[in-house]
């Protein structure tokens, strides 16, 4: 069975980025922001890289929903954590605006990889 390479699609790339834009982003708000706070979103973020190579490269099916789904959520976690922040005016907005265009991009990618692996994996059925 082939597995593809997770290097060389876009949606793993995209996750790069957006975890250095938020490496940028706690560094550019050290001030504001708690230690506490600070090391709990880079651990957030820096398993969704990990968390979408492992279920790209994943040939089981179910496992590799599940690995893209913690991927998924700890994305939607982060966002929340990020408009709490924004809401109680601790960041700077647009701090808030660039790491929303990466979060948009991942987003936008894991939904397109979702239907693409659905789409190829899922034989039709033909009368």
């Amino acid at each position: 069975m082939y597995v593809e390479d997770f290097r060389k699609l876009s949606l793993y790339r995209r996750s790069l980025d957006f975890c250095y834009a938020v490496y940028r982003f706690i560094d550019n708000n050290a001030m504001e922001l708690t230690s506490e706070e600070k090391l709990k979103i880079r651990k957030m973020v820096a398993r969704i890289p990990v968390a979408i190579a492992a279920g790209i490269g994943q040939t089981n099916m179910k496992i590799r929903f599940k690995r893209l789904n913690t991927a998924k959520g700890l994305l939607v976690e982060l966002e929340m954590l990020i408009t709490e922040l924004l809401r109680e005016s601790r960041i700077k907005y647009e701090n808030g605006i660039e790491l929303s265009y990466y979060h948009g991009h991942v987003i936008r990618l894991m939904n397109s990889y979702f239907g693409w692996i659905s789409k190829n994996n899922n034989p039709k059925i033909s009368d």
